[in-house]
């Protein structure tokens, strides 16, 4: 019928045009959102998660790169740079992780609670392969890779049973924090020592863990707060609904990761003629 054929000319039109919505219009309206789905206890600032967009772009083009010049490189020196590479990579996946937590247009709470979880667990493998670009041979670069496997299968029982059976991004009343926390700071630290090892506990390595710690610092607040979003008005760059505390500690935490790529470069530049 003429009315059924319009009917159907109006529906491919309309899927059409919701087909051409690019990239950057999901993005505007993610940024718009003030709260996340499923869970409106939890604020929204507009500039939540475009740093971590920006960190995944940063980090996948270095991945790449690192991939790149690793093939143009000697044979002999692969089995080393290619510890450069997972690192990266691990730093993308985490970056990613968060990105997609902050800023996909999820409809339900199941949604944004599975990106909470997979958030949660990629720090796991980002923290565990910061240390293999500093790793003395190749079985210590297998232990390595051993070692984060198991804090990441830990982190997944953790976050399993701290979520199990709830939707939303607030920890249930009768869970707890502590287990997952408790296994990062474990991590962090036999991390931080064997880079410690491998540099001498440079001035470099100092200062990486010293811009670790103030990141955590930072990060404390806004864990303990999560019905709100912990901001000083005394700093200029503070405002409500915008950028607050959660903003500042994953650009301290960004300058901390490019600290320790760099650490790994500079290491990996320095020793790995003598590893051959």
């Amino acid at each position: 019928s003429i009315g059924g054929t319009r009917k159907k000319k109006q529906l491919d039109l309309y899927m059409k045009t919701r087909s051409q919505r690019t990239a950057l219009d999901v993005l505007e309206d993610s940024l718009n959102r003030r709260t996340y789905a499923g869970d409106k206890s939890k604020p929204k600032p507009k500039y939540r998660g475009v740093m971590h967009m920006m960190g995944t772009l940063l980090f996948m083009s270095s991945t790449v790169t690192s991939w790149l010049l690793n093939s143009l490189l000697p044979t002999k020196y692969h089995p080393y740079y290619w510890t450069l590479t997972l690192l990266l990579f691990a730093k993308s996946l985490s970056y990613f992780a968060s990105a997609l937590l902050h800023l996909f247009p999820f409809k339900s709470a199941k949604g944004v609670t599975e990106a909470l979880k997979f958030d949660l667990i990629a720090i796991a493998a980002s923290i565990g392969f910061t240390a293999l670009p500093f790793a003395s041979n190749y079985q210590e670069v297998m232990r390595t890779v051993a070692i984060t496997t198991l804090f990441i299968g830990g982190q997944l029982v953790c976050v399993e049973w701290q979520f199990w059976g709830h939707m939303g991004l607030d920890t249930p009343p009768n869970r707890s924090e502590l287990p997952r926390n408790v296994l990062l700071v474990l991590q962090f630290l036999d991390t931080s020592a064997k880079i410690g090892e491998a540099m001498a506990y440079s001035t470099l390595w100092k200062a990486g863990i010293f811009t670790y710690a103030v990141a955590f610092c930072l990060a404390a607040p806004v864990t303990a707060r999560h019905k709100e979003e912990p901001f000083f008005k005394q700093l200029p760059w503070h405002k409500k609904g915008v950028f607050s505390m959660h903003e500042d500690f994953h650009n301290v935490l960004l300058i901390a990761d490019g600290i320790m790529v760099f650490s790994a470069v500079k290491f990996l530049g320095d020793k790995v003629v003598g590893w051959i």
